[in-house]
């Protein structure tokens, strides 16, 4: 770890939105606060106002347009103008010496202005959806956001991914990246906060996503029925965005057709300040996602001490260990993620077992580890 940071590193976060509960935006502002206390000078840069209390103590932060309407495109001909030259005005006055962006609209501002201001633009990259989970005009925008931040990723001056899994995908397009992992706050994060009776009175499955097929929702649903016919006390939980109307019709379909409306409940998405009270009341934590970059809910689980279950697609491997932390079934394996989940609700040994694992395994991952690397990566060559 180096004692001193560099004088003449200058970070600036471009974020597209500075929210609560976003995954991204959550590891920016991590990184943020860590960097700051090192004694770094860090601005965040967002297009709309921030929450004064989302940006970390000494951390300076600005917006390029005072509103909360996301409707709001920058590149249009009314907007491009105003934009520009606040983002000019931004770069003019804090004079950054890197540029961070986690979206490929970003790294096109931010392009824009490099040779003017003469700094590196870093584009982490945390991986699109896979269009073959949809149909139309859905899969078709899937497509076309993957190439565009392909191409964006060829144009920046350094790539960091967020998992082993997307090294491979970047490496494929003759992309050279590096690995940094998304991080956990263990204030925010903490195994002391669960509410222990919950977890021996009724068994509580938590997920946490958005019921889209990408996320896996219906597999959740699918593989809890088959679990609750042996730990009939259990009940699911369900939080996230109602994306399509024919596949939640088609999770409630599945629900009514089980008998379960009163043992599993669907609510909306939930807001990003009450998370970690929504995952300190779980028995375990389930996500149904067959393809996922990272899953920084998974994480957040774990450094909570809640045992996870999941398939092994995508980067997940990486941040649940399989018999240790929680059981991870062959991606779609609805069956065998039942099994999994039936052997955590039933073995309270077991359970307890993963729940120290998972919080021990998750302190891996701390801002205060992840930041030394950070500073690693940033000192070797690009």
């Amino acid at each position: 770890m180096m004692s001193t940071p560099e004088p003449d590193i200058r970070p600036l976060f471009f974020l597209n939105i500075v929210r609560d509960g976003a995954g991204m935006i959550n590891r920016e502002l991590g990184f943020a606060g860590e960097l700051r206390r090192r004694g770094y000078a860090v601005h965040i840069l967002s297009y709309f106002k921030a929450q004064d209390s989302l940006i970390p103590e000494g951390v300076s932060s600005s917006e390029l347009i005072p509103s909360k309407y996301r409707a709001l495109f920058y590149r249009r001909l009314v907007a491009f103008p105003y934009v520009l030259v606040k983002l000019f005005l931004t770069l003019r006055r804090f004079r950054p010496t890197h540029v961070f962006v986690d979206l490929p609209n970003e790294a096109w501002w931010a392009l824009l202005l490099k040779r003017v201001f003469g700094y590196e633009v870093i584009f982490t990259y945390h991986g699109v959806a896979d269009s073959r989970f949809y149909t139309g005009n859905a899969a078709r925008e899937l497509d076309q956001v993957r190439a565009y931040g392909h191409r964006m990723l060829q144009k920046v001056d350094r790539v960091w991914v967020v998992s082993d899994f997307l090294l491979e995908e970047t490496s494929r397009l003759g992309i050279h990246a590096q690995r940094l992992y998304n991080g956990v706050d263990l204030q925010r994060c903490s195994a002391d906060r669960q509410i222990e009776n919950l977890h021996t009175a009724n068994p509580i499955v938590l997920f946490v996503g958005r019921y889209t097929e990408y996320k896996g929702a219906l597999n959740v649903v699918k593989a809890f029925i088959q679990a609750q016919a042996t730990v009939p006390d259990a009940m699911l939980v369900m939080r996230g965005y109602f994306e399509r109307p024919d596949y939640e019709e088609e999770i409630r379909t599945a629900i009514k057709e089980a008998g379960l409306e009163q043992r599993i409940l669907m609510f909306g998405p939930v807001e990003g300040g009450e998370m970690m009270y929504w995952v300190n009341m779980a028995t375990v934590f389930i996500n149904g996602s067959v393809d996922e970059t990272f899953c920084m809910p998974l994480l957040e689980a774990q450094a909570c001490g809640i045992p996870c279950v999941a398939f092994a697609a995508g980067g997940i491997p990486e941040v649940v260990l399989h018999g240790e932390t929680g059981w991870l079934a062959a991606p779609g394996d609805v069956g065998e993620m039942a099994g999994y989940l039936t052997r955590l609700l039933s073995n309270p040994s077991e359970h307890a077992q993963f729940a120290a694992r998972g919080n021990e395994h998750a302190g891996g991952f701390r801002y205060e580890v992840l930041t030394d690397q950070w500073e690693e990566l940033l000192s070797s060559p690009a």
